[in-house]
């Protein structure tokens, strides 16, 4: 293969003008970057495209919620108006939030912009000065092999959008912890024409290694929730004379969630715990496009350091006296929360033989491990009002943790079941 070199960026999950969940009651500014995260993510996208001068970019589903998108609308059409001046051009699939129909109905979009409303779509070549560099075409199980046209020396690049080919995304990701491609090959040998395999998911970054090439999930450019804690972002892919792929993320989140965890000892001060958390921030470097830090502590113990924290008021003076010491130049927006939580290594010097609380402890650590697992068998075949919660929820269900609701449910019956000034400690 002998190829001009090109970059290109794909990006999925952009879910344009989606609130952010739990922001909770925050100040004006705070505000108005969090309403506009997915927005502002989605302009990053495109100064990259821009800034690196690629040929074209990948959006592979749930890009938005057909049902409340004007602002969505207006941006994309917005962005796509700049690509197009740049002679960049948009592939666009559909996903679970945006099917076929939302693209086809109240979108005004310029011509360097290619939805592929239908899964038997022909392939899109990108030309530059009369050479073809790539074809770009959804990925079809049955049809897919047929359509390997005469430009055998372009990458061939296949689209899955997000809640499409749910199988074939399911083994890659479980390839990723096996390194065994065997058995995904022989369920889907079209995968192995590709040389590159655009996948819409965005739950997490994924790359998988194909005989011609790679699968790819970029992850979600901005995330909605908490539970992703690490660098997200797009997708930059750089295609050299040898058909050979580099991909490098492209940091793209205006607001970025911490979870920092600390432990108390007997001893502990009010300074050095202080000290502990401002030295925990000052190791975290805010990337150029974050705007808004939500931070959530994660602080166990006991005595009474941990019990004064437990008083709102106490965790506001903890956390306005940390960002007095840590007033910089990063133009980044601090927000705290904290979660104090029992140091269950003194439950064992209880003597509380025949308690209720000694009895729902014990029906905790015998039944939750089963209980959760039945919990996720059900997730699949419960009925939801949206398909596009389906995907979401049943990842968070497979990355509960067995100990984090048992120190959480411990924690509750510790308020509720033991006399008032128990501490865990014999007197």
């Amino acid at each position: 293969m002998s190829l001009r070199p090109f970059r290109f960026i794909h990006a999925t999950n952009l879910r344009l003008d989606q609130p952010l969940w739990g922001i909770g009651s925050v100040n004006s500014e705070a505000r108005r970057i969090a309403e506009d995260a997915t927005l502002t993510a989605f302009q990053h996208i495109v100064h990259a495209c821009i800034e690196h001068r690629v040929a074209f970019l990948l959006l592979t589903g749930n890009s938005f919620d057909a049902a409340h998108a004007y602002r969505a609308r207006m941006t994309l059409e917005d962005a796509c108006e700049r690509l197009a001046e740049h002679d960049i051009e948009v592939l666009i699939v559909p996903g679970e939030i945006d099917p076929s129909h939302s693209w086809t109905k109240g979108l005004h979009l310029p011509s360097n912009v290619t939805t592929f409303v239908s899964r038997h779509s022909e392939p899109v070549a990108i030309v530059r000065d009369g050479e073809v560099l790539a074809t770009v075409e959804p990925f079809e199980r049955r049809h897919a092999q047929a359509q390997r046209g005469s430009h055998s020396s372009a990458l061939r690049v296949g689209l899955i959008g997000a809640g499409q080919h749910e199988a074939l995304q399911e083994k890659l990701a479980a390839v990723t912890e096996s390194k065994d491609d065997k058995q995904l090959l022989e369920d889907f040998p079209i995968a192995g024409t590709f040389g590159y395999l655009a996948l819409g998911n965005g739950s997490d970054r994924l790359t998988v290694d194909l005989p011609r090439g790679i699968a790819h999930d970029p992850g979600c450019p901005q995330p909605l929730d908490g539970r992703h804690t690490t660098n997200m972002g797009c997708s930059l892919i750089d295609v050299d004379r040898a058909g050979q792929l580099m991909i490098k993320m492209l940091p793209t989140a205006v607001v970025r969630r911490e979870e920092i965890e600390l432990k108390l000892k007997d001893d502990s001060s009010w300074d050095q715990l202080a000290e502990s958390m401002q030295a925990a921030l000052l190791d975290r470097d805010p990337l150029p496009t974050e705007k808004l830090w939500l931070i959530r502590w994660i602080i166990e113990g006991e005595g009474s350091l941990a019990d004064s924290l437990r008083e709102s008021s106490a965790q506001r003076e903890l956390c306005e006296l940390i960002e007095q010491e840590l007033a910089d130049d990063r133009n980044v927006i601090r927000l705290h929360e904290m979660d104090i939580r029992a140091n269950w290594s003194y439950a064992a010097g209880l003597e509380m033989t025949g308690t209720v609380f000694e009895e729902f402890t014990s029906i905790i650590d015998q039944r939750l491990p089963t209980h959760i697992d039945q919990f996720r068998k059900r997730l699949p075949a419960i009925d939801w009002p949206e398909a596009g919660w389906v995907r979401r929820v049943i990842d968070t269900g497979e990355r509960m943790s067995s100990r984090d609701i048992a120190i959480h449910t411990q924690h509750l019956a510790r308020q509720w079941l033991l006399p008032h000034g128990t501490t865990g400690v014999d007197d």
